[in-house]
């Protein structure tokens, strides 16, 4: 093997040369999105309404009601993932805060 000179500029491939064969198209990278950059009406589903007092109590007393309820940890993990992991309803219903206006912020607590 061959060794360049220490002090010589070594030439490498532009990162995306295996990308600009014309042959091949490459798809722009998907630009992410906040969930407070989102209108409210495009919540995700399953998400408790945060300004809905009645709807966030259901979902707590749901999630206590499987927490009394789980047997063994196994059931333990499951309950925290469905109703406190980030996919849950009041999870995604709390990131909806940041959505709201003002006055709906002050609602919503």
């Amino acid at each position: 093997m061959i060794r360049p000179d220490p002090g010589s500029p070594v030439e490498r491939p532009a990162a995306n040369a295996a990308r600009a064969c014309p042959d091949h198209a490459v798809p722009e990278p998907k630009k992410s999105v906040l969930m407070s950059e989102l209108p409210p009406e495009t919540a995700p589903s399953g998400a408790v309404d945060p300004t809905d007092e009645a709807a966030v109590t259901a979902a707590v007393d749901a999630a206590l009601a499987a927490v009394e309820n789980a047997k063994d940890l196994d059931e333990l993990k499951e309950v925290r993932l469905a109703h406190a992991g980030e996919k849950s309803p009041l999870a995604l219903g709390n990131r909806r805060i940041g959505t709201l206006d003002k006055a709906q912020k002050a609602v919503a607590g």
